[in-house]
């Protein structure tokens, strides 16, 4: 009961609240001795529940002060986000795996890159001081970049809608990459777009073997047809010859019959 709960913690010290680790570090000391000099501390913190789980408190400690001034007393107010702060370490969590193997990029609504990881400057070729700051459009040709095309699609991503697919997109040194990815608006907690993250894939390799496929099959497909041309020709020609030999064999055999 609440009552219980009560007399278990009153009159204890707050270290009971915090991890072994913690209540004998040197920062436990210091934020004690900042309390006692009448310093106001908001933070996020981590703390030790009756069995000894782990809970997390958005708090403020606040000194109260006597007539002279000098503080006697500190109250804290407090919030439970553990659960918040758990569903965040999990998205944080689910996101850090994703960029281990795929090359993510932000921009800002205008196009201008924010942040890339290594992966996606890979893809590229650019660094991380080449790219931060450029325009997405450095990583497209001069004439789709100038296309009407172009600018609806920053505009559609501007009203946070959601696109992907497969792009041709340049390398510095000009090559072609294609890239499988998703460029996906990020909403404030207005729910309006921000800012968009891209994640990414180089698929350059499957689409030039696939390329090369379309090629071997034109090619295969072309033999084909020149075959099955000369085959007809072939059966054209033998059967005039069958027509020519059936003539003369029948001129022979009128000859042959006249002189007798």
């Amino acid at each position: 009961s609440e009552m219980c709960i009560r007399d278990r913690i009153q009159g204890k010290h707050h270290r009971q609240f915090c991890t072994s680790e913690e209540a004998n570090s040197a920062e436990y000391q210091a934020f004690w001795a900042r309390l006692n000099r009448g310093e106001f501390i908001a933070s996020r913190f981590k703390r030790l529940d009756s069995h000894g789980r782990t809970v997390w408190l958005e708090a403020s400690y606040n000194p109260v002060l006597d007539e002279r001034g000098r503080p006697y007393k500190v109250i804290k107010y407090a919030t439970d986000i553990t659960r918040q702060v758990v569903e965040s370490a999990d998205a944080d969590g689910r996101i850090q795996a994703i960029a281990k193997v795929m090359g993510v990029i932000e921009f800002d609504l205008d196009g201008r890159v924010l942040s890339a990881n290594d992966n996606f400057l890979a893809i590229l070729g650019y660094r991380a001081d080449e790219a931060i700051g450029k325009h997405h459009s450095v990583f497209v040709d001069a004439a789709y970049s100038a296309s009407e095309d172009y600018r609806q699609f920053w505009a559609t991503l501007a009203r946070g809608q959601f696109d992907a697919g497969r792009y041709r997109r340049l390398r510095k040194d000009g090559s072609t990459a294609w890239i499988q990815a998703s460029y996906n608006p990020i909403l404030d907690v207005s729910g309006r777009p921000y800012k968009v993250v891209k994640y990414a894939t180089d698929v350059t390799d499957q689409v030039r073997w696939a390329e090369r496929m379309r090629d071997l099959v034109r090619q295969t497909m072309g033999i084909a047809q020149n075959v099955q041309r000369e085959a007809h020709h072939i059966s054209a020609s033998n059967q005039e010859l069958v027509s020519r030999a059936a003539s003369q064999s029948d001129a022979c055999l009128l000859y042959t019959s006249d002189a007798a």
